[in-house]
């Protein structure tokens, strides 16, 4: 029993220092990528760090929202636009034809819609109502439905409004409700 033992225990250690012995490999190891450009390691950093980003130069754009006439409805178009402010709605808007040529916007203020949350107490937050005011140098659209939601709408839409007043050289264009305000017109392609 003694020799079973012993040769049990011998064949156990063959297996075992069997498998630590070392691997012959047959293969070649793989050859390192070539570099016909002659492009150095830091050039290769560089060079993948601008494909994952792209071109650091381009020019970055926002993005409007524009309503315009076009025959008997509006349509609502998205534009980009170099920065989202005021001066370059109303550019877009003259481009579209809802505001004549040499239109400015004098200014645009937006007030409130502050949300009670953190920072912001409910005393603080008020009615949580945005409104904005926008002053124009011109606008012939008064008595046009169209060109007045036109610029309601785009005004609005971007901004994040829930309420816009239009004064043209400081003074109440003569639209909106008895009070002069412009609200988002949902249903603005049957706008006649």
């Amino acid at each position: 029993m003694k020799k079973a033992a012993m040769y049990f225990a011998a064949v156990l250690m063959a297996a075992s220092l069997g498998a630590c012995s070392p691997t012959q490999i047959d293969e070649e190891p793989a050859a390192a990528p070539s570099n016909p450009a002659g492009l150095t390691p830091e050039m290769m950093e560089t060079r993948e760090t601008v494909e994952k980003t792209g071109d650091p130069n381009a020019p970055v754009y926002d993005m409007a929202f524009i309503y315009y006439p076009d025959g008997s409805k509006l349509v609502r178009e998205t534009v980009d636009v170099e920065e989202m402010n005021e001066v370059m709605l109303v550019g877009v808007l003259i481009d579209y034809g809802v505001l004549e040529e040499g239109t400015e916007a004098l200014s645009m203020v937006v007030e409130g819609g502050e949300k009670a949350g953190p920072g912001v107490s409910a005393e603080d937050a008020g009615s949580g109502e945005r409104t904005g005011t926008l002053d124009l140098s011109q606008f012939d659209g008064a008595g046009d439905p169209q060109k007045v939601s036109a610029l309601a709408n785009t005004f609005i839409e971007n901004y994040e409004l829930d309420k816009l007043a239009v004064l043209v050289n400081g003074e109440n264009f003569g639209g909106g409700d008895a009070e002069g305000w412009l609200y988002f017109d949902d249903d603005y392609e049957n706008v006649k």
